[in-house]
């Protein structure tokens, strides 16, 4: 009797919205590497229940399903309900644990020393980005936001503090190094030590050049890498060799090397 072919293991990848993609693209090449029959459905989220009601078929087909999506399990835990199969669930946070921990710590301390409320300096500008897991994280830990509640943007911001007289008005914002990575990227150790060296590096060779720069953002794109510096520096910074030099000997050894305008956010829409 001739032994019929084994049939082949099905993954669903199901992911929420679209910065969720790229984890999502990689949990798809991850498991067809593994030889597995994979496929992926996204823009399925828990905000809109008939839409993950819509694949339900596809869902209790599979052998395993995959959700990357949002920092609380919420569509991973629907998924599970309706089928009986195993369901992995893979939080997407680009600061969202750091973030909560950092600020609960901080709200747990304070309430200990009498002082029941904590505030943050996230500004008007900052809520602009769809993608930003650390103000999630504060409002669950009940934390104010006054200058994004009262419409300050960052430039209006320093306005008052220089006003004021404040001696950090015009201080350079210092976000933390993990920001420099792109979304779906795994941030380790070695990529986070990279981007830091690019960057006093970058800095050393403009400073040599006699350009003397605000504002300056090494991304890591995974193999590519962009140097963010000022508007009004980017056509005398492109053709220094120096700067592209700096960034390979950092690290980033293959994959291309742009330089362009800084812009907040601007790891997240392209």
């Amino acid at each position: 009797m001739e032994a019929r072919p084994a049939r082949a293991f099905d993954v669903l990848v199901v992911t929420a919205g679209t910065a969720d993609l790229p984890v999502a693209a990689e949990a798809l090449a991850v498991c067809r590497a593994l030889g597995l029959s994979a496929d992926g459905v996204a823009d399925v989220g828990v905000a809109g229940l008939d839409r993950v009601l819509a694949i339900r078929e596809r869902l209790q087909a599979a052998d395993a399903v995959v959700v990357a999506a949002g920092m609380e399990g919420a569509l991973a835990s629907v998924a599970a309900g309706l089928v009986g199969c195993p369901v992995v669930a893979v939080p997407v946070s680009g600061g969202y644990f750091c973030k909560s921990e950092v600020l609960g710590t901080i709200a747990a301390l304070g309430r200990g020393h009498g002082f029941p409320e904590v505030a943050t300096g996230t500004n008007a500008d900052d809520a602009v980005d769809p993608h930003r897991p650390g103000i999630r994280a504060g409002e669950e830990n009940g934390v104010h936001t006054p200058l994004r509640d009262t419409g300050l943007n960052k430039h209006r911001v320093r306005e008052l503090s220089r006003r004021w007289r404040l001696p950090t008005w015009d201080k350079p914002a210092t976000p933390c190094l993990a920001s420099r990575i792109r979304h779906g990227v795994t941030v380790t150790a070695p990529r986070l030590a990279r981007v830091a060296r690019a960057e006093i590096a970058v800095r050393a060779a403009l400073a040599d050049a006699g350009l003397r720069v605000r504002d300056l953002r090494v991304r890591d794109l995974g193999e590519d890498a962009r140097v963010e510096v000022d508007r009004d520096l980017v056509g005398a910074v492109d053709p220094l060799p120096g700067v592209r030099a700096a960034v390979r000997a950092a690290g980033f050894v293959t994959g291309e090397i742009r330089v362009a305008a800084f812009r907040s956010g601007s790891l997240h829409s392209g």
